[in-house]
């Protein structure tokens, strides 16, 4: 039987200090029952400058963040960041100190390409003719609009999709983060996460076995998931959003923190 591409799964490491709790109204899950008036808080990228993934708002797009450290280019044969994807976006400084505090699961629907460096994919034309929050906190920041280099944009898979592959905001029933301890990941999974995080916090390929352990462990401790039209109910946020950035500068992998 001739070999086929498959999707590539991964954990992208945040910095804390880049990461801001907010409260917002939102679509929620509590356990089966869908909220669409739901108040609570999640994490999200802090403003100004590029919210990456960018979750605010009812579609939810993955762009720059570390993305020149995936495999992203389609190929014949093998895993690459594509349609069913999943990416886990976790604290790396919480992964320093043995768990994994995950922010964000983004299933992906559809990974669009860049038309060019400068022009974003025709999927997202309207959001950048009507200049809406997804181009203004996020679309931007690629190509000559700012520090990324325009390539694929990916578009979240939201609720509902079949076999819970949709994309949501996790939250223990404290209302935090929910927490994986390493320990409880396989000895070569913790290692290589480990590994990672020593690594300049490089994103982690997960084979199917690996992300269908995680989520598990995940779905366990969900009280509350955040599955879409995500509104920031913050004053502070607001304010923070409107402040003049210098826009967002390409990750580089030999410094100690990267921008995102």
């Amino acid at each position: 039987m001739a070999e086929s591409s498959e999707p590539a799964h991964y954990i992208v490491f945040h910095p804390e200090s880049k990461r801001y709790a907010l409260p917002v109204w939102a679509t929620a899950l509590i356990g089966d029952r869908r909220v669409d008036s739901w108040a609570g808080k999640v994490w999200v990228d802090k403003p100004p400058g590029n919210e990456d993934p960018f979750v605010l708002g009812s579609s939810w797009a993955y762009s720059y963040c570390h993305a020149t450290q995936l495999r992203r280019d389609p190929r014949p044969t093998g895993e690459y960041v594509m349609k069913g994807s999943s990416i886990l976006f976790c604290s790396g400084d919480l992964g320093n100190e043995g768990v994994l505090a995950v922010d964000t699961i983004f299933w992906i629907s559809e990974a669009h390409q860049w038309i060019s460096a400068g022009k974003p994919p025709s999927r997202y034309s309207r959001d950048v003719a009507d200049r809406t929050d997804l181009w203004g906190f996020h679309l931007r920041f690629g190509g000559q609009f700012g520090g990324h280099k325009g390539k694929y944009t990916n578009e979240a898979a939201l609720y509902p999709q079949p076999d819970d592959r949709y994309s949501r905001l996790p939250l223990d029933a404290n209302g935090e983060r929910v927490q994986v301890a390493l320990k409880d990941l396989s000895f070569d999974l913790r290692g290589r996460i480990i590994r990672g995080l020593r690594d300049q916090k490089r994103p982690i390929r997960l084979s199917d076995a690996d992300l269908r352990s995680i989520l598990r462990f995940v779905q366990d401790r969900t009280a509350v998931a955040v599955v879409g039209k995500t509104v920031p109910n913050d004053s502070t946020f607001t304010e923070l959003r409107m402040e003049k950035d210098t826009g967002c500068q390409p990750c580089q992998p030999k410094t100690k923190e990267v921008c995102c």
